[in-house]
Formats: C-alpha cells, sequence, structure tokens
C-alpha cells in the first residue's frame, strides 16, 4: 500500500463517532499529521484556529482513545495477514546535540 492510498475512513470505520462534524475532524486530523509525522499538532495544523479545534476534538468525551486503537490494531491485523513474513524493525539510536554549539 502506497502513501498516497492510505484510507483513514476504511481505517476508523468501526469507531462510532456519534457525529459527522466530529468523525470528518478525526480523519482531516490523522492525514495532517501523517503528511508531517515530525511536526507537532500545532505546527502540522497550519493555524491557530485549526490546532484549536484538533484539541478540542482530542479533549472530547465521545472519542475515545482505546476505540481508536482497536480499530487501528484491527485494521493492521488485517492488512498483514496475507504476508509470509512481517518485519518490526525498531531503532533505538539516540543523538545528542547539546555540545555542538553550532548545530
Amino acid at each position: 500500500m502506497g502513501a498516497g492510498s492510505y484510507n483513514y475512513e476504511q481505517e476508523f470505520e468501526g469507531i462510532n463517532f456519534s457525529s459527522s462534524r466530529l468523525r470528518s475532524r478525526f480523519i482531516k486530523t490523522m492525514v495532517e499529521l501523517k503528511e508531517q509525522p515530525g511536526k507537532s499538532i500545532w505546527l502540522s495544523s497550519g493555524s491557530r484556529s485549526e490546532a484549536k479545534a484538533v484539541y478540542r476534538m482530542l479533549g472530547n468525551e465521545k472519542l475515545k482513545d482505546q476505540e481508536i486503537l482497536r480499530c487501528h490494531r484491527s485494521a493492521k491485523i488485517e492488512r498483514i495477514s496475507d504476508n509470509q513474513v512481517i518485519l518490526a524493525v525498531q531503532d533505538t539510536t539516540g543523538v545528542n546535540y547539546a555540545n555542538h554549539a553550532k548545530m
């Protein structure tokens, strides 16, 4: 599955968002964060009002983190089930530039 073909609607279809606005905001946020994984919510949102909307969504009692993880886990298992070999790569490299003033 290529980076451009990832379908968040399908990934999280099992979540009962109870509101089309909440679903829309959640999907939009997932796309924004995927496109700029190294940036914070604040920076990836593009504006103060968008970032505020994301934080408001994350604080919404109707959006349950365990439900998000459950759907994501199920979709991931379904995606990898056709493969004979699955690589789980972990990088524990740490970099400290504290003593490099010009970096």
